[in-house]
């Protein structure tokens, strides 16, 4: 008899408190000074239904859970744009301050996202935020590029599973890798052992047939240009699907 591994992703869960826009004046992109973070994420697999690749950034933003909204917030107009490869991203959140239920005060990040962004393996994409005739930059190599490889399946349980990400120089943090059977319940593999690429686990003996190993994983990428903005950090969360056949 035959067992079949399917070798999945994790979905990524972020959770955000309610807040209230508190309005207030708007600051010109070309008086904040702000790195900006671009998160992206490109996980055909995820379990919730989020399988279109898919870029968020976030600028601006500051203190949190303070009495009162005193001090420099930038809120941005709706005049601020932003592309990714020539696609249209759009303004979900102006930045400012808000009223949390607790009674305190945040100071939001601007966001602005693409959902349906296209990948281009090898290439440089590029990210630019406007308005008027301010414009950020930001460009790297493989934003989106989810080519992960099954470098070396199980030929029996026991035996080890090796994972490879070419595009990456290696993992941002080790992966979460998890067994689950037939009736959802987990099954334990071996620790992921993570070297530079590549990530390898052992398929425990006596795996349910048809278990799912869920794998998520990140990395960082490269900023080769970061113009306008003080700093730039772009991560990529991704996964990949892979069946193998235990005898």
């Amino acid at each position: 008899m035959s067992k079949t591994l399917l070798v999945a992703s994790l979905p990524f869960l972020a959770l955000s408190a309610c807040t209230d826009d508190l309005g207030g004046p708007t600051t010109p992109l070309s008086a904040i000074q702000s790195g900006v973070g671009v998160e992206a994420e490109n996980n055909p697999t995820d379990a919730l239904g989020n399988t279109r690749p898919s870029i968020d950034l976030t600028f601006g933003g500051g203190p949190s859970a303070v009495a009162t909204e005193t001090g420099p917030c930038p809120r941005v107009s709706d005049d601020v744009k932003a592309t990714f490869d020539g696609a249209a991203m759009t303004l979900v959140q102006r930045g400012g301050w808000s009223g949390a239920w607790d009674g305190t005060y945040d100071c939001d990040p601007i966001e602005l996202e693409l959902d349906g962004a296209t990948p281009a393996p090898g290439l440089t994409s590029t990210i630019v935020i406007s308005e008027g005739s301010t414009t950020w930059t930001i460009a790297g190599v493989d934003m989106l590029t989810a080519d992960f490889t099954l470098v070396q399946a199980p030929t029996r349980e026991g035996q080890p599973a090796v994972l490879s990400w070419p595009s990456a120089s290696a993992f941002h943090d080790t992966p979460y890798i998890a067994l689950l059977g037939q009736g959802g319940g987990p099954e334990t593999t071996s620790a992921p052992v993570v070297s530079g690429n590549t990530v390898s686990f052992t398929i425990p003996p006596h795996a349910t047939s048809d278990a799912t190993i869920q794998i998520s994983a990140d990395r960082d990428v490269t900023a080769t240009t970061c113009d306008g903005p003080s700093s730039c950090y772009v991560n990529l969360a991704a996964g990949a699907q892979f069946t193998m056949t235990v005898p």
